[in-house]
């Protein structure tokens, strides 16, 4: 049982894309004043093609329209967008929401159209100036699942890293798959340990993480992006 669990966490990436999908959006807003904005969106469930365009373009209501209670006012776009490789694809982070007043628009030309799932995103906190270091091959990856959820956590080396630094937190990794491992192995055929099954899971999660932090303190160079992906 619990080898079809991390099964359907290695697999499940292509199923949120195929049931979860909406559409990034890049556009550019033409202002009544002549001056121009270039900005971000995602729609949930939104198609990519010409008709759909020509619609979102001639009602910029349906296209700026705020959904998330993180965004300021009830029009608004990002600013900024960060991307990053997962899974032989792209995810994307929308950054610095910025609201805006629809009476000033004279119009609105969407430039870019990208396929994407609403159920992966990059959780983990970033910055514009962070494109530089994500943009690298990670040193180290691991996975933590919980609930209908997995966690994709990426290392990166944003400075010179001591080799045997980078060697500590593979070795820390590989244990930690191997503890998770024999786990599974030991829990396979086991019906009813779901919630001691999800104890165990939590605290090797939870000494992993404690054993990363000494070095993460040590060495600011490190970085990490966390992709999760949840589905219902």
């Amino acid at each position: 049982m619990r080898k079809i669990v991390l099964i359907f966490i290695l697999f499940s990436g292509f199923i949120a894309h195929a049931e979860y999908n909406g559409i990034h959006f890049v556009f550019t807003i033409q202002l009544i004043d002549g001056s121009e904005l270039q900005g971000y969106k995602f729609i949930a469930h939104g198609q990519k093609n010409e008709d759909y365009k020509k619609h979102l373009e001639s009602k910029p209501e349906l296209l700026l329209k705020n959904d998330y209670t993180s965004e300021p006012g009830e029009y608004g776009f990002y600013q900024n967008r960060l991307q990053y490789k997962f899974n032989e694809s792209i995810v994307y982070k929308l950054l610095e929401p910025h609201e805006i007043d629809l009476s000033k628009i004279k119009s609105i030309r969407i430039t870019n159209m990208t396929i994407g799932s609403y159920a992966i995103q990059i959780v983990s906190e970033h910055e514009l100036e962070d494109s530089v270091w994500m943009d690298s091959k990670p040193i180290s990856h691991y996975v933590e699942g919980e609930g209908m959820c997995s966690h994709d956590v990426f290392i990166h080396n944003s400075q010179k890293i001591p080799n045997e630094t980078i060697e500590k937190i593979r070795i820390i990794n590989s244990e930690a798959d191997a503890k998770i491992e024999a786990r599974v192995e030991e829990f396979e055929h086991e019906i009813n340990s779901g919630e001691e099954y999800d104890e165990i899971m939590k605290d090797i999660y939870q000494e992993r993480r404690e054993s990363l932090e000494l070095l993460f303190k040590k060495h600011e160079g490190l970085k990490t992006v966390i992709v999760s992906l949840c589905t219902c």
